[in-house]
């Protein structure tokens, strides 16, 4: 998954690696939330480890001082994040979520991500039965 920021491309696991070296992070996902005419904002979900406490402002600092300035981590949320069986974080999930309670619309999921039919359907009406 790449996340288009004003214009850039940013990969998830780059600002991942950075937050897993704050020695308060436990997990972390970062995913691209689509904003109307800009493209995508980055948001942060992090899980805390056992017994830590952080703030917003002390991990978004942590990030700032480690990152490119478009790569900035701006929004954040401590929260559960949600996982398959075999243990990865779901991140289209979680950008559904976020999505949803902002009232923003999802943009559609490349071809690799939707189902066969829903490719077909879309993308080529006409052949419908």
């Amino acid at each position: 998954m790449i996340l288009g920021a004003g214009g850039y491309n940013i990969y998830p696991r780059e600002i991942e690696d950075v937050l897993y070296q704050h020695p308060k992070v436990l997990e972390a996902a970062a995913v691209g939330i689509p904003v109307e005419g800009k493209g995508e904002r980055i948001k942060v979900f992090i899980i805390l480890k056992p017994g830590e406490e952080a703030t917003e402002e002390e991990t978004i600092d942590f990030c700032r001082e480690r990152l490119a300035p478009y790569k900035r981590v701006r929004r954040l949320e401590f929260s559960d994040l949600p996982k398959t069986i075999s243990g990865k974080i779901r991140r289209v999930e979680l950008r559904d979520q976020e999505t949803r309670r902002l009232g923003t619309a999802t943009p559609p999921a490349p071809a690799g991500q939707r189902g066969v039919t829903e490719f077909w359907e879309e993308d080529f009406p006409d052949l419908k039965s």
